[in-house]
């Protein structure tokens, strides 16, 4: 079967083809959104034939009306995209909602299984050494995965996770290409890999070490010493059960991409505050008060803040439009120095980022592609007293609410007794600062206030009850006001 065979035939809803086919082209039925029978005649069966050795790139890309595909026995690889976005595709080699490859395949290709969100299980089998980058991303019903480079089982039940990075496309294809059998994954669904494992060998030696049982461990150890990675000599296996992470002193520094302000080392600051359009970076000296003139301090602040700036924005993978503002300087030469140190530094960033250039009141407009969320936004959700403001109203204003509140409610001339539900500080405060003293005293003197702490309620939180009757049944912490 040629390449785009029977590209984007949208009105073609079976399709036999022979027995004695060996080889199905890049996208041969590419776009079929309609074809729901291959060498099938019930519908939403795909049968390929048992001489086909590669299903190539593309073949069944968008084929919405595939529900189940049987493989042949001898099928040695899948090309990239291959079944990419086939959104119902419940099955794979015969089990429902699985995807079980045959043995014998070597290559997965680049999000071949991208969007299949039916799929609840998938095994590949131990045959697999090439395994394309967000092969499984956006099946998000996935709840089990095995891996062929250790047979062990992971618990999947978060797609998209950074545990499950290369699998499910939480990292850049353009930095990671495909990795082989390089790739290490546990029971526990952390992982580790090498930065740059490419077909052709290792590139790069950057690891990161997971909890791992011996024999896995002796697994890895063996295959960097075969490929010669220097960082094998740094491989321990540790036998306590205990959290590497808290053990290495490792959680403190990761929850300081949380914080807003970042320290320098000679003493000046950063506050960093990301917004819906864009991320503001401001640059302050703090307490580093030089031993020069102003101009020398300014700049040598400046110079620091440079190089946090770029660390930052690989930590806190922060993505758009950065605007930075940095400490004015009146040494033109000083603000073209900054520039180019600044894209020194943002040079080793690996995600594609650009300095555009310094405005006339030292802003400094940085760009950086946007290819996952950041991480702070992984880490944390919006407050649920403020909302995601990041304020809660002052006790004056919201004291000025509860007055209007209140004028409104003894409109009616029927009501004679109030409640006030507040916080335990705000009710405080609200009783210690005689808020209603003048309002009593001329519009409500034959009123009854009462006023209740709440643990239950945050500081942006107010209940106000009105009763006709003057006698209440109260809470033994509410008090009459004056």
């Amino acid at each position: 079967v040629a390449p785009d065979a029977f590209r984007n035939c949208d009105l073609i809803e079976s399709i036999t083809i022979p027995t004695s086919t060996t080889s199905i082209g890049s996208a041969a039925f590419y776009g079929c959104k309609n074809l729901s029978m291959l060498n099938s005649t019930t519908r939403g069966e795909f049968v390929i034939p048992n001489g086909v050795e590669t299903i190539a790139d593309h073949v069944f890309y968008n084929c919405y009306a595939l529900g189940s595909i049987t493989l042949p026995e001898n099928l040695e690889a899948i090309g990239a995209y291959a079944f990419y976005g086939c959104s119902k595709l419940a099955s794979v080699n015969g089990k429902a909602n699985t995807i079980e490859l045959p043995d014998g395949i070597t290559t997965i290709g680049t999000l071949a299984f991208c969007n299949n969100s039916l799929i609840k299980t998938i095994v590949v089998p131990e045959s697999v050494t090439t395994i394309g980058w967000a092969v499984f991303s956006g099946c998000t019903s996935l709840e089990s995965l095995t891996v062929p480079f250790i047979g062990e089982s992971i618990n999947a039940t978060t797609p998209y996770n950074t545990t499950l990075g290369h699998f499910f496309g939480d990292s850049d294809p353009t930095d990671s290409g495909c990795y082989s059998s390089s790739s290490v994954y546990t029971t526990s669904g952390t992982y580790g890999y090498t930065s740059q494992a490419k077909n052709t060998g290792i590139t790069g030696s950057t690891l990161y070490y997971c909890y791992l049982i011996p024999s896995t461990f002796s697994t890895i150890k063996q295959y960097l010493e075969e490929l010669g990675v220097e960082s094998a000599k740094l491989c321990m296996f540790e036998e306590k059960e205990k959290d590497l992470f808290n053990y290495y002193g490792l959680i403190e520094p990761a929850l300081k991409v949380l914080d807003s302000k970042v320290e320098l080392e000679n003493g000046g600051y950063l506050v960093i505050e990301e917004t819906e359009a864009l991320t503001v970076i401001d640059v302050n000296t703090g307490r580093f008060v030089g031993e020069e003139s102003l101009e020398e301090t300014v700049f040598n602040t400046n110079l620091e803040a440079a190089k946090a700036v770029a660390s930052q924005l690989r930590l806190r993978d922060l993505g758009g439009i950065i605007v930075v503002d940095f400490i004015d300087m009146q040494d033109e030469k000083h603000n073209e120095i900054l520039l180019e140190k600044l894209r020194e530094y943002v040079a080793r960033d690996r995600v594609r980022t650009s300095v555009v250039d310094m405005t006339a009141l030292g802003l400094v407009e940085i760009t950086r592609k946007k290819s996952r969320r950041a991480v702070a936004s992984k880490m944390r959700k919006p407050c649920p007293v403020c909302k995601g403001r990041g304020f809660v109203m002052t006790n004056e204003t919201l004291f000025d609410l509860v007055k209007a509140k209140l004028f409104d409610i003894f409109s009616n001339e029927s009501i004679n007794s109030c409640l006030i539900t507040l916080s335990r500080n705000n009710a405080r405060e609200f009783v210690d600062q005689r808020a209603l003293s003048f309002e009593i005293s001329v519009f409500w003197q034959d009123k009854r206030i009462y006023v209740c702490p709440s643990d239950k309620f945050t500081e942006d939180n107010v209940d106000i009850k009105s009763f006709e009757e003057d006698v209440l049944s109260l809470p033994d912490e509410a008090v009459l006001l004056y």
